[in-house]
């Protein structure tokens, strides 16, 4: 455990917070009782004289009172109104310009003062933590909680209201995050649809992608599971052939293949590229396609053929293969079955699937022969077969056998229409009927996927879809549906039921699925099939049937038994990941009294373990950060479990994994020599992509440029939903590459290089740069050719801050000095004058002119001067950030502007030069404010200011890399310890 920091008053500096010039100001060592008696005697006579007038009394001008400072412990608790007074003093704000005003030593003194006093508190309370309340998960966290707990983003809080932003811009502070009737009931329909989701299993439980509230729902996420495995296989046959004739060249090498090595690199099976092999070079074979393929494939093992002639030889070998197996398929007709029995019956059905199925590795018999109507020979056979020898007839029969069999007429089958019509016409309607068995107005599913399962899949693979195949009878309740359809059906669309005998089985009564009720039924069924002269295939179809129908019933029956308890221990063993560290045995057992309870008053086990579940959703520990919370007013560290919850919500902005557990109860989070490696994996997560959007998204308010619908799209025609959602992405990307490289810090201002996609590799003229064939995003460099690197230019902070059908010089200025150099500027006074919407609107003038006719109203000239020459700087730039040398009016743009320190500068170059040469600190320190803030979800308390100042410090002994400010947080105080109620907080305006 690591040691409490120490309290004691130590000599250092610190920066004052808000202004360049007291950036990194040395301030000697000041005891408190000689900051009382300079408070005294020369700062309280220059508040008198200059402040109280306006702010004192009950008509204080902006409701802020200078009285209430009668004491440096006053300012103690009240430390930013102070501050921020002291800021306005600073930049001449205030006094107001028609009030009389200070001297620029009185300015100083009451600086100096300022600064000491400040810098004292804050050594005074060194590491202090801070008070942080419990709170409810954001919207952000709460999505992320559900979808780890799930293992699909399902967008659990897509119905939550806007989260609010404490005072540091960030939504995940307990100061923002009240919990109300609304929010409350948000969180209840969230957890409706999070249940909705559960799927019951034969060893537990899961989650589907979508909600499964109806049968139809469990059936479609079963079928799809086990169409996509299919569509995984590799049955293409180019790539074996081609495969087939690399390693039989490499057999004359000393660089000889495996027939592993060889289907590995190919990703196809070795299973039935040995299979292949065998046949390609079984030198028994005399007749037939399979020979004739044996010669093709021969002819490819030339050495000197180039790869598009193997390739194109080989795909022809394919058509030539499938020409040949369809003209060798056997027919199957329909079972006929006695009068008042539907073809569409399940019996019949299931049979023609079953012959069809058997089928696929066979030849047909009926077309060896003389008859050149029917006969599947080639002429000078045909012609002779008759006369053959038998031996010689058998012979030539095993020939075609052996070519069906190594090359089915299909590897399997996923779609199908109804079994018992025209083919040609089942065939147009099969589209979509994914696994259907084909009946005619009943549910049902039919495996046909043998020749799949022999020749190409693993034993392995094997397992993995007959569990596929179990599951969609267990979680979809196929059986049971299909058995009561059959029912249904032959009654509704038959009339061999109608008859007395029958009216004991209906499909309605739930005991019509026993076996005793199903073999009654079936010994009644079959003796009207006798007494109406059925052949015995059909008899032996229905036998069939009946036996196969009781075999998975009961099979069903004896699974959801044994799934039962299982079900509702993995329903339990989620109260961990749901609340995010181990639950103690009493809220366990609390968890599973819930769901006998609601056993014993609705017996429905899947009704039970859903309610379980939402309950376990619903406890206050799941939807809240508790492990923030103590109830000791002393500092204390955070325990082994929460705090890799502290770790987690920072990094991933979710729950911590096993790993970070572990790590935890090993005390390892508080170890300064292992924080390193457990910070590098979770970078390497793809969650951290998490922290980067929330960070980076409310820090430089862009977290709403998914939604944004300020451009005119008329006007920009390319500017539409995907690019839209690539400006996005682009700063979480950037910031991702940079944090995982330990990239230097300053490269948020000014790089060579940029991390795009392939939509913006061309929207920024780099196309010829992206590795398409790769895709994803791609960090590409030579980027300053094209204007780009770094933050400033990148396209979503370009187009969020222009209105639309013009740039913006003040909202591009503005957002830049306030979110990027962390200056503080007032809000704009009411009633100031829009500029047009549109830079057609402008006339004559140029939106520059526009600009310096506003700035002509005294009343906004010295905010506009602080900020208006950054934004004029990104004139180079139109509405949607693309460079531009004219406007839409067609004025010609000027991107030269004199910035506040009075050096002149020209557009996006000169702008990343002057802020990384003359504000480079600037921004730094706003970063690391920022970084803070955001990771300990609160806003800013006096201890943090030494805080930044060790992170400002380990960049400069780092080459500016931006671990090493994550590195110091995290191994800091602030991070590792919390504390309850502190009298010195409760006027601080923290966590209330």
């Amino acid at each position: 455990m690591p040691r409490r920091p120490s309290y004691s008053i130590a000599s250092a500096w610190i920066a004052f917070s808000v202004t360049a010039t007291l950036l990194c100001c040395f301030a000697r060592p000041t005891s408190a009782d000689e900051l009382t008696e300079r408070f005294t005697r020369e700062v309280q006579p220059l508040l008198k004289k200059y402040c109280d007038h306006c702010h004192s009394g009950d008509a204080a001008e902006a409701k802020f009172l200078t009285t209430q400072f009668d004491t440096p412990r006053s300012i103690a608790k009240q430390w930013q109104s102070w501050d921020e007074a002291v800021r306005r003093l600073h930049e001449k704000e205030m006094p107001p310009p028609d009030e009389p005003q200070p001297t620029e030593n009185e300015r100083d003194l009451l600086l100096s003062w300022s600064r000491d006093f400040l810098q004292s508190e804050a050594e005074r309370r060194r590491g202090e933590p801070g008070l942080v309340d419990a709170r409810r998960l954001n919207a952000a966290e709460w999505n992320n909680v559900i979808n780890d707990l799930v293992g699909h983003e399902i967008n659990a809080a897509i119905d939550f209201p806007i989260d609010p932003a404490n005072a540091e811009g960030f939504d995940n502070s307990g100061e923002s995050l009240t919990y109300t009737s609304g929010v409350y009931q948000k969180f209840s329909k969230s957890i409706d649809f999070v249940v909705s989701h559960l799927l019951l299993t034969p060893d537990g439980i899961r989650f589907a992608p979508f909600p499964v509230v109806t049968d139809t729902d469990r059936d479609r996420y079963c079928v799809q599971r086990i169409v996509d495995f299919y569509k995984r296989q590799p049955t293409d046959l180019v790539p074996y052939l081609i495969v087939a004739r690399t390693w039989k060249l490499s057999q004359e090498t000393a660089n000889k293949l495996t027939i592993e090595e060889s289907a590995k690199q190919a990703a196809i099976s070795p299973k039935y590229l040995q299979l292949l092999l065998d046949a390609l070079q079984d030198n028994t074979l005399e007749y037939g396609p399979l020979r004739e393929v044996q010669m093709r494939w021969s002819a490819t093992l030339e050495p000197s053929l180039s790869e598009a002639d193997v390739l194109e030889q080989c795909e022809n070998i394919r058509r030539y293969i499938v020409g040949q197996r369809e003209r060798l398929i056997p027919t199957v007709e329909n079972l006929r079955a006695p009068g008042g029995i539907n073809g569409g019956s399940q019996p019949l059905v299931l049979w023609k699937n079953r012959e069809i199925a058997q089928n696929r590795r066979r030849c047909r018999t009926d077309g060896f022969n003389a008859d050149p109507e029917k006969s599947v020979l080639p002429l000078e056979l045909r012609e002779k077969f008759d006369s053959l020898e038998k031996p010689q007839q058998v012979k030539i029969l095993n020939d075609y056998e052996k070519f069906c069999s190594i090359f089915p007429d299909l590897f399997y089958v996923y779609e199908r229409g109804r079994a018992h019509i025209d083919p040609k016409e089942a065939a147009k309607e099969a589209k979509g009927r994914l696994l259907s068995a084909g009946f005619h107005s009943m549910m049902g599913y039919f495996r046909d996927d043998r020749p799949l399962y022999e020749l190409i899949l693993s034993e392995a693979e094997q397992k993995e879809l007959d569990l596929l195949w179990d599951e969609l009878d267990f979680i979809g309740q196929v059986p049971v549906r299909q058995y009561a359809g059959h029912l249904w059906f032959e009654r509704a669309e038959a009339s061999f039921l109608n008859d007395d005998r029958f009216d004991f089985v209906r499909a309605e009564d739930k005991a019509a699925n026993s076996s005793e009720m199903m073999r009654k039924f079936e010994a009644v069924y079959i003796d009207k099939l006798r007494e109406k002269n059925a052949s015995p295939q059909v008899i032996q179809a229905v036998e069939d049937y009946f036996d196969e129908m009781d075999h998975r019933l009961r099979k069903l029956e004896r699974d959801t038994k044994e799934a039962e308890p299982k079900q509702l221990e993995a329903i339990i063993n989620l109260s961990d990941q749901i609340e995010r560290y181990p639950t103690d045995e009493e809220m366990l057992a609390t968890y599973r009294d819930y769901y006998k309870v609601t056993m014993e008053h609705l017996p429905n086990h899947r009704q039970s373990l859903e309610d379980t579940l939402g309950f376990m959703l619903s406890v206050p520990r799941s939807q809240m950060r508790i492990d923030l919370l103590t109830l000791c007013p002393d500092m204390q560290p955070y325990s082994r479990t929460s705090l890799p919850v502290r770790w987690s919500f920072f990094l991933w902005v979710g729950g911590p994994d096993r790993l970070l557990s572990e790590a935890a109860k090993n005390d390892e989070l508080f170890a300064d020599d292992k924080i390193p490696q457990h910070f590098q994996r979770l970078i390497n997560d793809p969650k951290f992509e998490r922290m980067a959007k929330e960070f980076l998204g409310n820090w430089l308010e862009f977290r709403r440029f998914e939604n944004h619908n300020a451009v005119d799209r008329g006007q920009f025609q390319e500017f539409d939903d995907e690019l839209r959602q690539a400006m996005f992405n682009e700063p979480i990307q950037y910031f991702v590459d940079l944090v995982r490289r330990n990239g230097r810090l300053i490269e948020l201002i000014d790089s060579d290089h940029v991390v795009v996609n392939e939509r913006l590799a061309e929207y920024y003229q780099l196309q010829h740069q992206f590795d398409h064939q790769a895709g994803g995003w791609q960090r590409i460099t030579g980027s300053r050719e094209v204007q780009r690197g770094g933050l400033i230019p990148m396209g979503v902070f370009l187009t969020q801050n222009s209105p639309g059908l013009r740039t913006s010089p003040v909202k591009r200025g503005y957002w830049l000095v306030r979110k990027i150099l962390g200056e503080k500027i007032p809000a704009p006074p009411p009633n100031v004058p829009e500029l047009p919407d549109s830079e057609h609107d402008l006339g004559a003038l140029t939106l520059r002119q526009a600009l310096e006719k506003h700035r002509e109203n005294p009343s906004c000239a010295s905010c506009h001067a602080r900020f208006d020459s950054f934004g004029l700087l990104l004139e180079g730039f139109d509405p949607i950030g693309k460079p531009r040398e004219v406007d839409l009016a067609g004025h010609t743009i000027s991107s030269v502007a004199t910035l506040p320190d009075g050096s002149e500068a020209d557009g996006i170059v000169g702008l990343q030069n002057y802020i990384s040469q003359q504000r480079a600190d600037d921004f730094r320190r706003n970063f690391c404010q920022k970084l803070v803030a955001y990771s300990l979800g609160r806003s800013l308390i006096l201890p943090d200011r030494l805080l930044v100042d060790d992170m400002l410090k380990a960049l400069r002994e780092n080459d500016d890399r931006i671990q090493a400010a994550f590195l110091v947080l995290l191994r800091s105080p602030q991070f590792q310890w919390k504390m309850g109620q502190d009298p010195e907080l409760e006027d601080n305006n923290v966590a209330k």
